[in-house]
């Protein structure tokens, strides 16, 4: 299991007193679970099934509908963990936190989480930018090439409905 999840778990656990990983459906293991993929969705860059493998027994779509539970209802309604995830969310993930965590992080400790993605993936972000500029570009020249082919479309429409009408002009009629 990745590091940043145990420490995440670790983390929620130890606030929560509760074991996130039960298979239980009350509400304070739910709550305190839903806690632990929304932190893991905004602390680390793990995946949804990496973070519902690091449960064991969970799926993707579970971890989707926790977060998304979490953020609209639960923050919401339930003042204790609304407290418990500003109370986690803030100190225990600073600097420290990932300098613990990441091999890379403990050569760059002044780097927030967000740098630190920023500046690991880097080349991937470049190659996205890149591909994102490609493809504007393509659909640009496909835009163009559609309004010229519809340009040519009219002018043939025209040249035939001319033809056709010299054509008609020019037949001698019997009578």
């Amino acid at each position: 299991m990745n590091v940043e999840l145990e420490a995440i778990r670790d983390i929620v656990e130890t606030h929560t007193q509760v074991d996130i990983s039960k298979k239980s459906r009350l509400r304070d293991i739910v709550h305190a679970r839903y806690l632990y993929f929304t932190l893991c969705r905004e602390n680390t860059m793990a995946s949804f099934k990496k973070i519902a493998d690091s449960l064991g027994g969970f799926n993707h779509a579970t971890v989707l509908h926790g977060v998304k539970c979490f953020k609209e209802t639960i923050i919401a309604y339930d003042k204790h963990y609304k407290e418990l995830y500003e109370t986690i969310k803030v100190p225990k993930f600073s600097r420290k936190m990932l300098a613990m965590t990441s091999p890379v992080a403990r050569e760059h400790k002044h780097l927030t989480p967000g740098r630190y993605y920023k500046y690991k993936f880097a080349h991937l972000l470049v190659n996205h930018r890149d591909l994102i500029f490609t493809y504007r570009s393509v659909v640009d020249e496909l835009n163009k090439l559609k309004k010229l082919n519809k340009e040519h479309e009219d002018i043939i429409h025209n040249l035939r409905s001319e033809n056709s009408r010299l054509a008609m002009v020019s037949e001698p009629q019997n009578i």
